[in-house]
C-alpha cells in the first residue's frame, strides 16, 4: 500500500508527473488534477510558476484483505500547490476564498495552498490498481 500511494502521488505531480505501471490512471480525477494544473501553469504565464507535491501519509493508510487475494486500499495524500512569483511578475491576485483564508487581496512572492485528497483503490490480485473513490479538502493556505 504504501508503495502503490507513493506511484500514485509521483504521478500527479507538476511538472515532473512520472507514469504509474501499476495503476490505471485514466480515471477523471486524474485526469483533472494534471489538466487544472498545465492550464493553471499556463495561464500564469512568465508572471509565476507552480508546482504541485503529492506526499502521501502512511499513517492514515488502511488495508482491507479481499478473500481473491486483492485488496482495497485507504490512503491520504497532501498535495501542496505552489505559485511562485516570477521577477517580472509584480502580484498575484488569489480567488476569493483563498483571499478568505489569507486575509489579503494580494500576494507579490508566493501563494501555498495545502489539500488533502482521500483516495480509494482496488487491488486485484493480478493487474493494475484502480482509483474508485476520491475527495478534496482544503486544509490551509499561505502567502506572502
Amino acid at each position: 500500500p504504501k508503495d502503490l500511494l507513493a506511484e500514485y502521488a509521483a504521478s500527479l505531480a507538476y511538472p515532473t508527473a512520472k507514469p504509474a505501471a501499476h495503476i490505471n490512471i485514466g480515471d477523471r480525477f486524474t485526469h483533472a488534477v494534471l489538466t487544472n494544473a498545465r492550464t493553471q501553469a499556463a495561464s500564469l504565464g512568465k508572471l509565476a510558476t507552480l508546482t504541485q507535491k503529492h506526499t502521501p501519509q502512511p499513517e492514515d493508510t488502511v488495508v482491507i484483505s479481499l478473500k481473491d487475494g486483492g485488496a482495497v486500499v485507504f490512503g491520504l495524500i497532501e498535495r501542496i500547490d505552489t505559485i511562485t512569483l516570477k521577477p517580472n511578475g509584480k502580484s498575484l491576485t488569489p480567488n476569493p476564498d483563498f483571499q478568505k483564508l489569507l486575509g489579503k487581496k494580494t500576494l507579490t512572492k508566493q501563494a501555498e495552498m495545502r489539500t488533502f485528497e482521500t483516495v480509494v483503490f482496488t487491488v486485484p490480485p493480478k493487474g493494475r490498481a484502480n482509483l474508485v473513490a476520491v475527495d478534496e479538502t482544503l486544509v490551509s493556505a499561505k502567502g506572502k
